[in-house]
């Protein structure tokens, strides 16, 4: 291997680097140090997520002080119920509502992320409409529409006919149900299609309807209760755990929350249990693990006590409970609901009060339901009627949804996003008295977001002194030479709250040892370009840059630096049938650079390329992204981006192309945030890679 010296001016004694870096981090905190090697630990975070992806950390998402308001309609006249479901069945979640000006409408979720709607009616004429519920009742695998009128005291049902939401047939299940107020869905008899239940607050009736041969034209009605006096809401969840389908009610003038039992699991026989008998004016019920026992806990509203309760189901059987009030002072709790808010594998719950026009979830601060933080959604919704949650913008964190009576409104708010948060490294020992020579890192900073890196060093690990910020290159400019603990933190902000910034790896070098002896090269054609490949005898280098000769001419093959310790490069910028040798450029801490070279020639031969398509970079992609793919044969080319509806976003190549790698660089900064799809058409086959647009 010829080697050849570059700068004249070499000191008597040229000094080798050390590096360390750190790629992992789930190993977890707890070790502030001194360690020899960060391996995958480190000292402290702080609403940094840092276990959810090896590789990589980012902002934790947390409640928002302020949540984002998304209005997706400002007059649905007296709105009084909410839900969400995949209406059309395109992949998002639409929102459903009641008004008791007798609507029941639908509004679709044209972009996906909650900020463009279009309203469907379903029916203007289903008088005093107070409950709307969405299931697959005649089990064609689209999502139809249930609701609940108390003026016509009717419980009916709409058949999406062509999945899209957009032609609907009315099946009328009881007509003649006295005040129906509340209406849902399940498999009460066990035989896996969709039952309904209602509640009727002038009859003081909960029944269930049993859908005959799974199509919902034909019911058999079971009555469940004929005297839960003012029978106001129902549900249903397994209480007992054995693994049938029990129903739950709330009653406002019997101050009652109570569960049927399904004796026998057919929904024909039920014995009744009390869990509250004085829950002044009950007026909502649902079934959450609150605890997170694995068994079913039941929640209620309760609109004269002004109070959102839930009932530990002590043994699991439903036959003992113990109280927990969560708020005592929601003036006109009219609804209740309970998921997992904030992702912390717990249920947290939600309500809704009209009197005092508030929108609020609590954080099940423990797990166990014994300690809440209230967050404050909205506390101008004039007369919040009804709450319910899903992931609106498909960021798969759950978004809060409300209908306010009053206001006309229906309304959906972003109430977990991102905020600033640290992590902290274990103190690295590096040795001894060090040198310092760069520092560099990997990190992705979309629009709205920050992020910093600071370091600092001593002679006394139990006193490191203070943070400087520092920027990719000569650490010398930070940190005094002499020093032999090393210390870094990472800061992540996100303005927005609604993007985080992400951080992949960091690596630094300080001087310790001797120079670069020798390197050892090759190259070799592979199916994506040329392999070159080298092994370091000695110390690493600060840097290294590979050269690609052809005909003569030798060129740098990148811009940036490679670190020290990479040892692989892939050329993929090659031509079938070229000829190709290739150098190593090396590069000490008093930058003197020697090269190493050249290979032996190399050739792609027709026929050794594969046909591949790279992954996007950046990834993930804010306001450009390149796309890299390799052709084995001159031939028709076409590279389109589709959403995952299988829409065509934009066409990048459509064209005739020669045999080798081609790069093409797309401008999406006006293509809105989420994860689409490109395809590569060739006569050689077709590929797909997945591609995420992040700000």
């Amino acid at each position: 291997m010829r080697r050849a010296l570059l700068l004249l001016s070499i000191p008597l004694a040229v000094l080798a680097y050390e590096t360390a870096e750190q790629t992992d981090w789930s190993g977890g905190d707890g070790v502030p140090g001194p360690v020899t090697d960060w391996g995958d630990t480190f000292d402290t975070a702080a609403d940094v997520n840092w276990s959810g992806s090896p590789g990589e950390i980012y902002l934790a998402r947390i409640p928002l002080g302020t949540p984002v308001e998304h209005l997706v309609c400002d007059d649905f006249g007296s709105a009084d119920s909410i839900y969400a479901a995949d209406v059309d069945g395109d992949g998002d979640i639409d929102v459903l509502g009641a008004a008791y000006s007798n609507k029941i409408h639908w509004w679709e979720n044209l972009d996906g992320w909650g900020t463009s709607w279009f309203e469907h009616n379903v029916s203007n004429y289903f008088f005093q409409a107070a409950a709307v519920y969405a299931a697959d009742v005649d089990g064609d695998g689209d999502m139809d529409i249930l609701g609940a009128a108390s003026d016509s005291d009717e419980i009916a049902w709409w058949e999406n006919l062509d999945g899209g939401g957009t032609s609907w047939t009315k099946y009328t299940v009881n007509g003649n149900f006295d005040g129906a107020c509340s209406v849902y869905a399940a498999d009460v008899d066990g035989d896996d299609d969709v039952d309904i239940l209602g509640a009727a607050s002038d009859a003081d009736v909960i029944a269930c309807w049993l859908n005959d041969d799974g199509s919902g034209t034909s019911w058999t009605e079971c009555i469940v209760a004929d005297d839960f006096n003012g029978a106001s809401s129902v549900s249903a969840a397994d209480v007992d755990g054995d693994g049938d389908t029990d129903i739950l009610g709330a009653a406002h003038y019997a101050d009652d929350i109570t569960w049927w039992e399904n004796l026998g699991g057919s929904g024909t026989s039920w014995t009744e249990h009390t869990v509250e008998g004085d829950f002044i004016w009950a007026i909502s019920v649902y079934a959450a693990d609150v605890d997170g026992d694995e068994d079913m806990d039941i929640l209620g509203a309760a609109y004269e006590d002004a109070d959102i309760t839930w009932w530990e189901n002590v043994d699991g059987s439903g036959t003992s409970w113990t109280e927990h009030l969560v708020e005592d002072w929601f003036w006109g709790a009219n609804s209740v609901y309970a998921t997992d808010m904030d992702g912390d594998e717990d249920i947290d719950i939600l309500g809704a009060a009209d009197h005092s026009d508030d929108i609020i979830w609590w954080e099940n601060s423990d797990g166990s339901g014994t300690s809440w933080t209230a967050h404050n959604v909205d506390l101008d919704f004039e007369g919040a009627y009804s709450v319910y949650a899903a992931d609106v913008n498909g960021d798969d964190v759950t978004d809060v949804l409300g209908a306010a009576f009053d206001a006309f409104d229906i309304t959906w708010w972003r109430v977990i996003g991102y905020g600033t948060g640290e992590l902290t490294s274990s103190i690295l020992d590096t040795g001894g008295a060090s040198d310092w020579g760069v520092c560099e890192w990997l990190d992705h900073v979309p629009t709205g977001t920050s992020l910093t890196v600071e370091a600092r060093a001593s002679d006394d690990a139990g006193s490191m002194g203070d943070w400087v910020e520092i920027t990719e290159g000569d650490l010398s400019d930070y940190l005094p030479d002499g020093l032999r603990y090393l210390q870094y933190r990472v800061g992540l902000e996100s303005a927005t709250g609604g993007a985080t910034p992400t951080f992949n790896w960091i690596r630094f070098t300080w001087s310790e040892g001797e120079a670069v002896d020798d390197v050892e090269l090759s190259a070799s054609a592979a199916d994506d370009g040329i392999i070159i490949d080298w092994t370091i005898q000695g110390d690493f280098p600060v840097g290294l840059r590979v050269l690609r000769e052809v005909n003569s001419d030798i060129s740098p093959l990148h811009t940036d630096a490679l670190p020290g310790s990479a040892t692989r490069y892939l050329d993929r910028n090659v031509q079938v049938g070229e000829e190709y040798r290739y150098w190593l450029e090396t590069v000490d801490a008093l930058g003197v650079v020697e090269r190493f070279g050249p290979t032996e020639a190399v050739r792609i031969e027709p026929g050794e390329m594969a046909l591949s398509l790279s992954e996007p970079y950046p990834s993930p992609a804010s306001d450009s992204v390149t796309i890299a793919f390799t052709l084995p044969d001159d031939g028709p080319v076409e590279l389109a981006i589709y959403d995952l509806a299988g829409r065509r976003v934009a066409t990048l190549e459509n064209d005739e192309r020669t045999a080798g790698r081609h790069e093409v660089s797309w401008n999406c900064g006006d293509i809105p945030s989420g994860v689409y799809l490109y395809r590569l058409e060739t006569v050689a086959g077709s590929l797909t890679q997945r591609l995420v647009i992040s700000r």
